[in-house]
């Protein structure tokens, strides 16, 4: 008589619990090989918050110094016009405007002290080519030792819904922003490009152009980062553009950048007319 083979095949149903053992375990081991990732990302928080802590307290610091700036700048002013003297026009214009870049600074030292945004000031319907014309003139002293600086407003600009102190600190930032990008060779051929225009949309364009040595692809996708810089250390606090983009996208704007090496860079910001949206979108409404 022949033995039975009493084993049977292997039914799918019994393979079950092994499957579920081994996908609990890659499971596990996928969890295990994220930990250090995550320890990362933890502790690159932590410097976060640490640095924030930090541009509070000089916020703080800052606008205790330029407040006396300021005080010692409106005397000196009032000082110019009681001399009347007519060959000091040029130095009381410098004046003005220096008073004006000081008041600026006083308040986003406050604001920098508050929260790292400007708060204290709501939006309005504003021209952009004025609140332009204004940063480029506080700005000129310092540009115009190493660039040209070009100017082009358009006739048709719509206005828009946001804060004039908010969009001169944007300007201020992209232009200081560009003239960091210049070579320090001394050259004179060196151009600052700043346009005021509308797009095919109706929207209201500013372009900020260099003559600079551009940015690769790595640094275009990192540049709206806190405290990212390409600057030396100390020299620099890598907070210009992601506050520019900050303020620009609670305005209901966009910023945009193009940029390739030794082609220079142009940043593009973008709002929305008043008429056409713009006051709804910097408000947050859909």
């Amino acid at each position: 008589m022949a033995a039975v083979d009493e084993t049977r095949p292997e039914e799918d149903g019994d393979a079950g619990p092994v499957r579920d053992r081994d996908d609990r375990r890659a499971e596990a081991r996928r969890i295990v090989d994220q930990v250090p990732a995550l320890l990362e990302r933890l502790r690159a928080s932590e410097a976060l918050a640490q640095r924030g802590l930090l541009a509070a307290s000089l916020g703080h610091e800052l606008n205790n110094a330029m407040t006396a700036v300021l005080g010692n700048l409106e005397c000196l002013h009032a000082e110019l016009d009681r001399l009347d003297t007519p060959g000091l026009a040029s130095a009381k214009e410098v004046l003005t405007d220096s008073i004006e870049a000081s008041r600026n600074a006083v308040l986003l030292a406050r604001d920098l002290h508050s929260g790292l945004a400007p708060t204290s000031e709501g939006p309005s319907r504003i021209d952009l080519r004025s609140v332009v014309r204004a940063a480029v003139r506080m700005a000129r002293t310092r540009l115009q030792h190493k660039a040209t600086v070009r100017e082009s407003y358009a006739t048709d600009v719509p206005q828009v819904f946001a804060s004039p102190r908010a969009m001169t600190q944007v300007v201020l930032n992209l232009l200081f922003n560009a003239l960091e990008a210049l070579p320090a060779d001394g050259e004179a051929n060196h151009s600052i490009g700043v346009e005021v225009g509308v797009d095919a949309e109706g929207r209201a364009v500013i372009s900020v152009s260099d003559s600079g040595r551009g940015m690769d692809e790595t640094t275009r996708t990192h540049i709206f980062e806190p405290f990212f810089t390409r600057r030396d250390a100390g020299d620099g606090t890598g907070l210009g553009l992601y506050l520019s983009r900050r303020l620009v996208n609670e305005a209901g704007g966009m910023i945009e950048v193009e940029s390739a090496l030794d082609r220079g860079t142009v940043f593009f910001v973008t709002f929305p007319a008043a008429d056409l949206g713009g006051e709804r979108a910097a408000a947050g409404v859909d």
